[in-house]
């Protein structure tokens, strides 16, 4: 796709528009006018060399709108040079403004040409989300606007390879001219954009006869700007068909004509003092900025830390509360099982007592139904069970970790079954969780205990006292007492 759209014509609706509107500085609207009289004869250099210029004055003289007018001319110019990246950025800072004045008329100028810049460069999307931008938006008059419509349709078509879609649509803009009597220089426009849409398809015959039509109403305009597109579109549809000697005269002439446009010379030079202008005004707009929020700064900075502070003390403040009454629940808990132990141990001994005063008394036909129900006495089971409670208090065999029910029974001088019986009897649970309470009650006793803590680590006591691991060891002890073994003991040592 060629670098020429209608930034021409968009150019002269931004000219128009700044002529209404009210400043001061004769200067800089001198220089943009001299711009477009270069830009619109093919002199490219000196077009960007005015509009720099003028963006420069715009910036001494504060008139902000002449500032974006430049802003919005260099856009043209970089886009005519196919700098499509410099062109939309121009472009972009340039609608931002004029978005900002309110400025809709500007808005749509603005947003055409970046239509145009978009699809050049090949992101379509970006050109079709603009063109939605761009239907909302009004234009100078209702029958240019729709003529710029049809146009960004069909360079929206062109650049999604949709060729025949992109000629209907731009024929129809060509046809929208002569209907509505605008300016013949649109429709040479589009008659070059047709003949580039031919030749990317393939097809020179038909952009030959395009770039033709094109020429010959370029002339007759005096619009010397479309020339070198046409030239190098000419050329490029003869080396297509095979003619060297048509296709050279062409380049010649191509050639030729840009030579005597635009020369390499000030373009840095431009682009240098451009990229200055722009640091010196983000300078200025990012000093201004930080003064006016020095003090907003600041006192959001104070608010935040007044807050973070507040938040931290309550947060302290519940976990603190929770803590304690953590504590006091597991402190009652511990209170209320050691009371249902001592408990049990008194039913135990009126039980033994009971059974032997008893014992005489007893018919056989009861004890015979007794025996039936139960496999031994209750003299057998009180006398079980305190043998049970001998060996569960020796630390030295319930701290071997492979201690078991049938090692337990084998120290009774009794069997698994028994043994098992009498311990969900008096004690409501399993040997595994009552071999774990006779542990852990060791393990809370050494946690308090300075030959032990001084000495030992709490995984060290865990292990000592048969748990495999450290997490088999924290389990238990949590499940026995309701916290872990660190916390048990920190607070059984600040008790004490």
């Amino acid at each position: 796709m060629r670098k020429l759209l209608p930034i021409i014509l968009v150019l002269t609706l931004i000219l128009t528009s700044c002529s209404h509107q009210p400043t001061q500085d004769k200067t800089t609207y001198d220089l943009i006018a001299k711009g477009n009289y270069f830009f619109t004869n093919g002199q490219l250099t000196s077009a960007l060399e005015c509009f720099t210029q003028g963006l420069e004055q715009a910036q001494r003289s504060g008139d902000t709108y002449l500032y974006n007018v430049c802003l919005g001319n260099l856009g043209n110019v970089y886009m005519q040079m196919g700098d499509y990246d410099h062109a939309i950025h121009n472009y972009e800072a340039s609608y931002e403004e004029a978005r900002k004045r309110n400025n809709k008329v500007l808005q749509f100028a603005i947003v055409t040409n970046m239509v145009g810049a978009y699809s050049l460069k090949g992101d379509v999307r970006s050109a079709q989300r603009l063109y939605e931008l761009q239907l909302s938006l009004p234009g100078r008059t209702p029958q240019l606007k729709q003529y710029y419509l049809l146009q960004s349709q069909g360079i929206i078509a062109f650049a999604g390879n949709h060729f025949q879609l992109a000629i209907d649509y731009l024929e129809q803009a060509i046809d929208y001219v002569g209907y509505r009597h605008l300016d013949e220089v649109h429709a040479i426009e589009q008659m070059n954009e047709i003949g580039d849409i031919y030749l990317k398809w393939n097809k020179p015959d038909s952009a030959i006869t395009s770039y033709q039509r094109c020429l010959n109403l370029a002339k007759k305009k005096n619009y010397t700007i479309v020339l070198p597109d046409v030239y190098k579109g000419l050329a490029k549809a003869y080396a297509k068909k095979g003619d060297a000697e048509k296709q050279r005269e062409w380049h010649t002439r191509y050639l030729d004509l840009t030579d005597s446009l635009k020369g390499p010379g000030g373009i840095k030079e431009a682009e240098n003092k451009i990229f200055d202008i722009e640091n010196q005004q983000t300078e200025r707009q990012i000093a201004s900025l930080t003064t006016r929020n020095q003090t907003q700064t600041f006192i959001i900075i104070l608010v935040v830390l007044l807050v973070v502070l507040l938040t931290a003390f309550i947060i302290v403040m519940r976990r603190n509360y929770r803590r304690l009454r953590e504590v006091q629940r597991l402190l009652v808990e511990k209170n209320e099982r050691m009371r249902r132990e001592s408990n049990q141990q008194k039913h135990l001994l009126n039980q033994y007592a009971d059974m032997l005063a008893q014992q005489e008394e007893k018919t056989s036909e009861k004890t015979t139904e007794k025996k039936a129900a139960n496999p031994i006495s209750d003299e057998q089971q009180t006398l079980l069970l305190r043998k049970i409670e001998n060996v569960m208090t020796d630390v030295s065999v319930i701290s071997r970790s492979d201690f078991s029910m049938r090692q337990l029974a084998d120290a009774v001088g009794s069997n698994t079954k028994y043994v098992s019986v009498a311990i969900n009897e008096a004690y409501g649970e399993s040997f595994k969780n009552l071999l774990s309470e006779y542990r852990i009650r060791e393990a809370c006793r050494r946690l308090t205990s300075p030959e032990y803590y001084d000495k030992f680590t709490l995984m060290g006591i865990g292990k000592d006292l048969g748990f495999n691991s450290s997490s088999a060891f924290i389990a238990a002890f949590k499940k026995v007492t309701g916290m872990t073994p660190a916390v048990y003991q920190r607070l059984a040592l600040n008790n004490s």
